[in-house]
């Protein structure tokens, strides 16, 4: 069931769940004829990244509901090679808890992430139950990194069976700024209770 408070534009929970890739840059290949993934419902995601202001590449192909390069993920592996070490405890967290990918008798628990756990949803009458909570800690004392100008490009791509064209939109982010280091957590988005918080892994002197 979908909530009611949603845009009708979001037909999964692929939406519901992306502003949890805050510090998880996402690599999107689709197909403009796609009627499977229908490519519709893909430009309203990129879209709802870009005002999120996360990172991504997204690559556009004139394929259907098919892997569009055969056996070529050169593309892909050159990309992956770009993205640095994995941020294991970013200064800001966003997640979109939803309670219905918990499954304890496979020990699946979507109830934390990074350094913050125990997470319940607000309102337990809400369908899907998810609910959104936004951390930052002033404590690694830096700010959040701007996000680059919008990228644009169109080219062909080798693949197993010959050449296919593209289109590509990127988005990026900038240097981090620095910030005065304290020992201050700001919390928003109050739809998810918070239970437990690392103190060492969020950069915190004290626990209040």
């Amino acid at each position: 069931m979908r909530p009611s408070r949603l845009d009708p534009l979001f037909a999964s929970l692929t939406s519901l769940l992306a502003p949890s890739f805050r510090n998880v840059p996402q690599y999107i290949w689709v197909g403009n004829r796609d009627t499977t993934c229908t490519f519709m419902f893909q430009v309203a995601y990129v879209k709802l990244l870009d005002a999120l202001g996360y990172r991504y590449q997204w690559w556009t192909f004139p394929v259907g509901h098919a892997y569009p390069l055969g056996n070529e993920f050169a593309p892909m592996m050159q990309w992956l090679d770009t993205q640095g070490q994995v941020v294991a405890n970013p200064p800001h967290i966003t997640y979109a808890l939803n309670e219905e990918m918990n499954q304890p008798d496979v020990g699946l628990n979507a109830d934390h992430a990074y350094w913050i756990s125990g997470l319940k949803v607000r309102d337990p009458t809400v369908s899907p139950p998810t609910g959104r909570i936004d951390v930052f800690s002033h404590g690694f004392g830096v700010g959040d990194p701007p996000l680059t100008p919008l990228h644009n490009e169109v080219g062909q791509v080798p693949t197993a069976t010959g050449t296919i064209s593209y289109a590509m939109q990127s988005r990026g982010w900038g240097a981090a700024p620095a910030i005065p280091v304290a020992d201050v957590i700001d919390i928003g988005d109050h739809e998810v209770h918070v239970v437990e918080m690392r103190v060492p892994d969020s950069r915190l002197r004290h626990a209040h």
